[in-house]
């Protein structure tokens, strides 16, 4: 839900509610135990717990600089523990 949100153009009407509607669900979640991590467009380095889909060229970044640019499934804690690993697509240089 989050990287279809995040693909709309800010200027649709209706993108306010499905923000805020996201919030709620990502509290309710946390108020039983469960964190969904947002990686989304974070830094990735090596040794991350994380399952690579796909590795994109992007000469906008830096020199070895990586960044998770898709998330495919999302990583998911549950008190503190890590029980789904994300599957992420990373952009390089």
């Amino acid at each position: 839900m989050q990287r279809n949100i995040s693909n709309l153009d800010s200027s649709i009407k209706g993108i306010k509610p499905l923000n805020k509607g996201f919030d709620r669900l990502r509290k309710n979640f946390m108020a039983e135990g469960y964190e969904i991590v947002d990686l989304l467009n974070k830094p990735y380095s090596e040794g991350m717990n994380v399952e690579i889909i796909n590795i994109i060229d992007d000469c906008k970044l830096n020199v070895d600089e990586k960044v998770m640019v898709k998330i495919i499934c999302s990583q998911v804690n549950f008190n503190g523990v890590l029980i789904q690993r994300a599957q992420v697509d990373i952009a390089t240089n």
